[in-house]
């Protein structure tokens, strides 16, 4: 039994140097393979720079989760992120994180703001959603959604 599991009763985690830095191999495993994700950089055990499309960056940094963490905190997200697609990436991306990490990820999902998107919850406890916009209908409910807030498309829109 590592300290992860000595103290879920408690809702604590002491966690070790090796095991933080093991958790950092398992999320990068995962945002490379699942999330489509390349290595730029790393200091191995410590920080890895991970890019997937230009200026999609993200830091995935070794650190124990802090003594005295706010209880409510326990078990939620540390961070959600947002990353667009190409839309016809959203049912791959989704049919990889089932592979790598079965229960991970929901199914795709259609937004009333016309996009489609994709709930992951990385092993690293980052929730993140790949995002695509659909294809503009002007007579969907979707833009009809849209133009209650104000949205509109431009008059010169082709229908």
């Amino acid at each position: 039994m590592n300290n992860r599991d000595n103290n879920k009763s408690t809702g604590t985690q002491s966690l070790t140097v090796g095991e933080v830095a093991e958790i950092l191999v398992d999320s990068v495993g995962f945002w490379t393979r699942a999330l489509g994700f390349f290595e730029l950089f790393s200091v191995p055990g410590v920080m890895v720079h991970l890019r997937r499309w230009a200026f999609q960056d993200v830091l995935l940094v070794a650190e124990p989760p802090e003594e005295g963490a706010a209880e409510e905190l326990r078990g939620s997200p540390a961070l959600s992120l947002a990353f667009a697609c190409v839309r016809n990436q959203i049912d791959e991306i989704a049919g990889v994180c089932a592979a790598e990490s079965p229960g991970c990820a929901s199914a795709p999902v259609d937004t009333p703001w016309n996009t489609r998107d994709l709930h992951v919850s990385a092993p690293d406890g980052v929730y993140v959603v790949m995002t695509a916009a659909k294809p503009y209908d002007p007579d969907s409910a979707a833009a009809h959604n849209l133009a209650e807030i104000g949205i509109t498309p431009p008059e010169d829109h082709d229908e």
